[in-house]
């Protein structure tokens, strides 16, 4: 990313002011005494940018001085502020260029952010297609209009998912990224570390922003381990859900079951395959041999004599059709029950992805709703003729509308999607019922057909007995029997088949615990290494070039475990002095800059340092900085410093060195002439 223009228009009760700037590739110095408004520039960068979290956790005010908000010293004496507006071109690793605007004061939102799609400060007199977005609001980062998607999207990164303290996954936010290559003079000279705004709660922001700008693996390694852990907590309830399973089909014919391990394990089946016990006396005896033994007495019970049923062979015969029949119709209105049961389910996926269509939509609308309410004067693709909800072309009309007709209007829209929400989740929640009831219906007419054909084998072997009637209690026994085993085939067959599941949910742990294996220890691979490596390098050759005297400075090095530079495994923060802190920031910094032009990382190639002679450090120290960035050029970088030094010595340490330099007699933002 570089800078291309900045425009601040400020109009007050006493004409407009403002300034426009230019920055090339390079070195850039940006020169004025000091409170004539350098800082105001560089806040400006970071407003248009959206980028004030850096300097202030609230979101109530913008973080600019009374210039741009309330009064404004004017050649006329102080002129009140009615409005102003920070316009910033920016550019590409493609070359594309935009303009983004934002308002500081006036009617326009602080929150609604134009962006013009091409060079409109540079050359102002082609016309360039805009859009609008939104900053400052929930979801700026991850929704279509938001500003940081849209700027994430045009410098072509893809932010990595972070975790939060509450445990929430959020996309790295931009204001975590850029203090490492924007410094401001209010906060950024203070610490090694960066100031990264805290209210966002995301866990070691330091370490996820260096990995990210760093490309390194570290961070790739640390998202799939984040969810293949996820994938692992996953399969584990899953198991202890089969596990309660287990439990349940074991008491539902009274007996225990020989669980299978608590855990997911990789290797199914276990050693002792999990079955069921039942008691049998004193004794305990396994469900396939009781079973067994069940259907041996019921076979002997069928093999012994019964008493004479002569009188009641024709009957017998007669009822034995009419459960024949009704038993057909039974098995034929359990089929339809079945059919239309796998209908309805299909109506609830049906109905959750009409669901998931209408927040999509609703959330489409609310958002061109906030574009509206910040000032925002069309809905985006509107004016070219695409609908922002199914993005279609728009046709005006299928036919005339008639003079009291119009379409509907963004809160007409909402009302009609909530509308339809509400329809639909009362549909779910109706077609759910039904699928519960269809449920209830299915399994009490399993059961009816079980008893059917229960009574159906007994009508069969009483029409194959001889003529004599058994006793009461014979018969009873038998059924008695007969029903415990068609229990126990139920039980066991459902048992069957959650063992089945174990099996599945054991090869998933099997392939998770695999690819955990494969991950690094430490997250860190060889090439990270060599890429810090690189970075230590650089800053222990830095510090030496700007006289770094506080300790040695071959004894620093960057922590692989923090990436803070360390002496001795101590943070170097708490033994170094004021100046040589001030070194420690430029080297750091610039080290990441300069790490760009040998390794594929995520720097834009920008680097901004308001007032980075800080501390009274020593004219050469500076004047090495000043050699050592203006390199830039040759690597299509760009820096940018922003200094009051006094300007005659500034020049002298410039004047071998290449860089553009643009000084400001007076205020920065001075009244417009028209």
């Amino acid at each position: 990313m570089r800078l291309r223009h900045l425009k601040i228009r400020i109009m007050t009760d006493k004409g407009l002011h403002g300034t426009d700037i230019s920055f090339p590739d390079g070195l850039v110095v940006l020169w004025a005494d000091n409170s004539m408004g350098k800082s105001t520039c560089i806040r400006a960068v970071l407003v248009a940018l959206g980028l004030e979290a850096m300097v202030t956790p609230s979101q109530m005010d913008l973080p600019l001085p009374p210039a741009m908000k309330s009064e404004i010293e004017s050649d006329d004496g102080l002129a009140k502020v009615i409005e102003s507006d920070i316009y910033l071109e920016i550019e590409n690793q493609a070359g594309d260029r935009i303009v983004i605007h934002r308002s500081a004061k006036g009617t326009r939102s602080k929150d609604l952010i134009t962006v013009s799609l091409g060079p409109a400060l540079s050359k102002p007199d082609e016309s360039y297609r805009s859009e609008d977005y939104f900053v400052a609001r929930s979801g700026a980062a991850t929704r279509e209009r938001g500003f940081h998607k849209m700027l994430a999207d045009f410098l072509g990164w893809k932010l990595p998912i972070v975790q939060t303290f509450d445990g929430r996954e959020y996309p790295l936010y931009m204001q975590c990224i850029f203090p490492y290559f924007i410094v401001d003079q209010t906060r950024g000279w203070a610490n090694i570390d960066p100031p990264i705004p805290s209210q966002f709660r995301i866990k070691e922001p330091h370490k996820r922003s260096i990995e990210f700008i760093l490309n390194l693996d570290a961070n790739r390694i640390a998202a799939a381990r984040v969810r293949l852990d996820q994938e692992a907590e996953d399969i584990g309830s899953r198991w202890s859900a089969m596990v309660n399973r287990i439990d349940t089909i074991a008491k539902s014919v009274g007996g225990v079951a020989n669980k299978p391990p608590q855990k997911p394990i990789a290797n199914w089946p276990p050693e002792i395959l999990p079955f069921i016990l039942l008691p049998d006396g004193n004794n305990w005896i396994s469900a396939h041999d009781l079973l067994a033994n069940m259907v041996k007495i019921s076979s002997e019970l069928a093999e012994k004599e019964i008493p004479r049923v002569g009188q009641a062979i024709k009957p017998a015969e007669n009822e034995l059709a009419k459960m024949q029949e009704e038993l057909s119709e039974k098995e034929t209105m359990l089929a339809r029950l079945l059919e239309s049961f796998e209908i309805e389910r299909g109506e609830i996926s049906s109905v959750a992805e009409r669901l998931n269509k209408i927040d999509e939509d609703l959330q489409r609308n609310k958002d061109v709703k906030i574009l509206l309410s910040l000032g925002s004067m069309v809905p985006a693709g509107v004016a070219n003729q695409t609908c922002p909800t199914c993005h279609q072309n728009l046709i005006d009309s299928l036919t005339p509308l008639a003079q009291d007709q119009s379409p509907m209007s963004i809160d007409e829209n909402i009302v009609f999607l909530d509308e339809q929400k509400s329809t639909f989740q009362t549909v779910a929640k109706n077609i759910g019922m039904v699928v519960l009831a269809r449920e209830s219906q299915i399994t009490g007419l399993r059961e009816v057909i079980a008893r059917y054909r229960s009574h159906i084998r007994a009508l069969k072997q009483t029409l194959v007995s001889d003529e004599r009637l058994p006793s009461k209690a014979v018969i009873q026994t038998q059924i008695e029997i007969q029903q415990q085993v068609q229990r126990m085939e139920i039980a066991l067959e459902e048992f069957d088949t959650a063992l089945s599941e174990f099996e599945g949910l054991a090869s998933q742990w099997k392939h998770v615990q695999s690819e955990i294996c494969k991950l690094p220890a430490n997250d860190t691979t060889d090439e990270d290494r060599q890429k810090l490596l690189e970075w230590n390098a650089n800053l222990v050759e830095q510090l030496h070039q700007y006289e770094f005297k506080s300790v040695p400075s071959a004894d620093i090095t960057i922590s692989v475990d923090t990436y803070k530079p360390v002496y001795q495994g101590f943070d170097l923060q708490y033994n170094v002095s004021a100046s040589d802190l001030i070194r420690i920031i430029w080297s750091y910094l610039t080290a990441i800059l300069e790490l760009g032009r040998t390794r594929s990382i995520n720097h834009p190639g920008l680097l901004i340092f308001d007032e980075p002679k800080q501390q009274s450090t020593k004219d050469i120290s500076f004047a090495e900085l000043l050699k050592r960035v203006s390199n830039a050029s040759n690597f299509n970088q760009q820096v940018i410093f922003a200094t009051s030094k006094d300007r005659s010595t500034l020049k002298n340490m410039l004047m071998d060195v290449n860089h553009k330099f643009i000084e400001f007699d007076g205020r920065i933002l001075r009244k417009i002439m028209s």
